[in-house]
């Protein structure tokens, strides 16, 4: 059953579309609570490494690959998470040693150990990871980064 022409344009008159801003309006709201988060969240960037061995003397020593050599600095801090502890340690860089960039490079830390446990186990020799934050990015700068190198690919030769 159709209906009259009067009744469709009364009905169309009759409805105000609110439901339709309602919706307009929580998207652009979630839209713009989307950027804000895009360009000002921050995310963690770590270098990672190894810790070669016990103590030496009161510093450690932690083998990183040789392109961290830019990113790390004398007094950044660092975090160690020994194998056999669930208790991360915090440490601080000393000394940074092999900047040749060939081979692995030795970062000397001192661990600000607060627990005689801890101290047993770098004494006798417990292996682990050592993370040091080296830059906080933004998913915007995530992404600017990955297009850079997506754009910046050497061209393929026209000629094998």
């Amino acid at each position: 059953m159709s209906l009259a022409f009067s009744h469709s344009t009364r009905s169309l008159q009759a409805d105000r579309n609110n439901v339709s801003r309602w919706g307009l309006v929580l998207a652009s709201l979630l839209l713009v609570a989307w950027a804000i988060w895009f360009y000002r969240a921050h995310f963690n960037v770590y270098e990672t490494g190894q810790l070669t061995g016990g103590m030496n003397g009161d510093s450690l020593i932690a083998t990183f690959p040789p392109e961290a050599a830019t990113r790390l600095q004398m007094g950044q801090t660092a975090q160690l998470r020994l194998a056999d502890s669930s208790t991360p340690i915090s440490a601080i860089i000393m000394r940074i040693t092999n900047q040749d960039g060939k081979s692995p490079l030795l970062v000397e830390l001192y661990p600000l150990i607060k627990d005689t446990e801890s101290l047993t186990a770098l004494e006798n020799g417990a292996t682990g990871q050592v993370d040091i934050e080296v830059a906080q990015v933004s998913p915007a700068t995530l992404i600017m980064g990955a297009a850079r190198q997506f754009l910046n690919q050497p061209a393929m030769p026209a000629k094998p």
